[in-house]
């Protein structure tokens, strides 16, 4: 299973916000790490030294074996709908004791930095929208509980529940 994410931004972003998708990565990876007791180590693009800029080839084509790609995107390119703030693809490799997370990448739009009629996501709010996105990726399915951060649209409140923290924890029971 990719257990060592690499972080890329679309260069057409602005560098505050850049810096502030990889921040908010950085929280919700580390979040993942505690709940599930996952070993997660980034691969590249956690900082702004190490920035990683993703290209449309990037975002469209099968990541590597055994990696993890993370792709903040502009909201105003095609890469996701309008209405989607991220979405989470895995491919599978199958073997003699069955099938086991190959590689997998996630794709998060900008939109999540946007200000909405409404307010503005909130720090703990950008990084559960990210956390939601990797708990796809290791393995956890949508919630009915519209108080979960796994419920399938964002709610005005949302956090992890004691049945998402179970769900985190059954994922970190399988190897990386």
């Amino acid at each position: 299973m990719p257990c060592g994410p690499s972080i890329s931004v679309d260069g057409d972003l602005p560098k505050a916000t850049r810096a502030q998708m990889r921040g908010v990565t950085v929280e919700a990876v580390m979040a993942v790490r505690d709940l599930t007791g996952l070993d997660v180590v980034f691969r590249s693009g956690s900082s702004e030294r190490g920035e990683v800029l993703s290209t449309p080839d990037q975002r469209i084509n099968q990541p590597d074996e055994h990696t993890l790609e993370i792709h903040w995107v502009d909201h105003r390119n095609t890469w996701l709908t309008p209405d989607e703030l991220g979405a989470a693809t895995v491919w599978h490799a199958l073997s003699t004791i069955g099938a086991s997370i190959g590689s997998a990448r996630i794709q998060l739009s900008s939109r999540i930095f946007d200000q909405f009629d409404h307010g503005q996501f909130d720090e703990p709010s950008r990084q559960l929208s990210v956390l939601h996105e990797l708990a796809h990726i290791f393995g956890v399915g949508h919630s009915t509980d519209p108080n979960s951060f796994m419920y399938p649209s964002l709610e005005t409140v949302a956090w992890i529940t004691p049945a998402d923290r179970a769900a985190l924890a059954l994922a970190g029971s399988r190897p990386c």
